[in-house]
């Protein structure tokens, strides 16, 4: 395994876990704080449903999967929000009607999107190197927690919603890092 996949594992989760946090603030002072736990269930949803993707079609489990995949996951992790705001989804009507429930799934398709393809990159790394899962769960963890106090500082520093663009500085890093040659303009 080459050892920059330790730093893009550390940076894949630096992302996620700072944009998780946001969209969560987001979520909860927005709309309602009940709403909050949609976050952290659409990023678990997605992961999850990454990881099952990487399992069932293995054509995924290539370099140029994970380098396309991670630059479709920053694509999306700083459309989605957007996009969501813009479905101007009622959430104290949201299962009313049918238009309602449309709008519910759509959200819940944006922002789990991110998730999803991003899920698949890590899900692809682990698969790729299951002999060197422990060091590579250290660098997702280490990862993890830096992207939460990162997140937290920044939000009480310059305002959650700017930091929304920021979270995907990271998976675009990655997303650079990975890719070769000419791949490399995706990301960007």
């Amino acid at each position: 395994m080459k050892r920059i996949n330790y730093i893009i594992i550390g940076l894949i989760s630096l992302g996620l876990l700072a944009l998780e946090l946001v969209w969560t603030r987001i979520f909860s002072a927005e709309f309602f704080y009940t709403y909050a736990f949609l976050i952290l269930s659409l990023s678990v949803l997605g992961l999850g449903l990454g990881a099952l993707a990487v399992n069932l079609f293995s054509f995924l489990r290539k370099d140029l999967s994970i380098s396309i995949s991670l630059a479709i996951a920053a694509i999306f992790s700083i459309i989605a929000p957007i996009l969501a705001f813009q479905i101007e989804l009622d959430f104290t009507g949201a299962f009313q009607d049918w238009g309602q429930i449309f709008k519910v799934f759509l959200v819940v398709l944006l922002l789990s999107s991110t998730y999803f393809f991003a899920g698949i990159s890590l899900a692809a790394l682990f698969k790729q190197n299951p002999e060197r899962m422990p060091k590579m769960y250290m660098f997702d963890m280490i990862g993890a927690g830096f992207g939460l106090i990162i997140a937290v500082v920044c939000m009480n520093s310059f305002g959650t919603n700017n930091l929304v663009p920021l979270c995907s500085v990271p998976i675009i890093i990655s997303a650079l890092l990975i890719s070769r040659k000419w791949l490399k303009v995706l990301p960007l």
